[in-house]
């Protein structure tokens, strides 16, 4: 029987990192900086020896699989409620292709190109589908924001068993690597949500370490708060009590 560690297994190691995050889902056992914050555990561990970093994150979201896994998928929503995200919304094809003939790596420019090409989320219910995504991530000073493409793909597949997975990886940014995934199922023990996010994240150039770690202490746990609060306003909007 498949456990949450071997669905999380699949994430392939890049093969050359300069400052990188990572944010694994279980089973990693590890000297670090713990992180509490509420239902949420998170570790930061700090690379050595050429390794990456590394930020462990799992949480319980008090909200039912689907109500959270709704708010995930709603990518062109994300600027609303996500942390630091100022920009997130699918574009398509001919918008890629936009944004890599740019000739601007500029992330407000690219944003006003890439939104001549927005589009309706591509959902697939019960089934598995993908689409590209524009987004800006506000970075600390004095690290420039950073913008992406990425293709997300998302598998509702295991919908009946109320598992859920969304993942990216990088078609175009101002970055050297990105890529993450979220995985959503049910907390027995609570009713709600257990969640695991990882990312990595290579900012490239001379980015110092305090300030990537500074990013990740301060956003992560505003992922989870922010994703419970989004799922819990789908609740009372689709579940009004009598």
């Amino acid at each position: 029987m498949g456990s949450e560690q071997e669905r999380s297994a699949d994430f392939r190691k890049p093969q050359t990192v300069k400052l990188l995050v990572v944010i694994v889902f279980l089973g990693v056992s590890a000297a670090g900086n713990a992180i509490a914050h509420e239902n949420l555990s998170i570790r930061y561990i700090k690379g050595s020896s050429g390794k990456p970093n590394e930020m462990h994150a799992q949480g319980t979201i008090k909200a039912s699989p689907e109500k959270v896994w709704d708010a995930i998928v709603r990518l062109n929503d994300w600027s609303s409620f996500m942390p630091r995200m100022p920009a997130s919304f699918y574009i398509t094809d001919e918008g890629i292709s936009a944004i890599q003939t740019a000739g601007t790596r500029e992330a407000n420019l690219l944003k006003k190109v890439s939104e001549k090409y927005r589009t309706e989320v591509p959902r697939q219910s019960g089934g598995l589908w993908q689409g590209a995504v524009f987004q800006i991530v506000s970075t600390p000073f004095p690290v420039k924001n950073r913008w992406f493409v990425l293709r997300y793909t998302n598998d509702e597949t295991l919908a009946g068993r109320q598992i859920f997975k969304q993942c990216w990886e990088m078609i175009a940014a101002n970055v050297d690597f990105v890529r993450g995934c979220f995985l959503v199922q049910s907390d027995e023990k609570s009713g709600h949500s257990l969640v695991y996010y990882e990312e990595i994240v290579d900012l490239g150039g001379h980015v110092p370490n305090w300030v990537t770690k500074i990013g990740v202490k301060s956003t992560t746990p505003d992922v989870f708060k922010n994703l419970e609060k989004e799922a819990g306003k789908a609740s009372h909007e689709t579940d009004p009590k009598d």
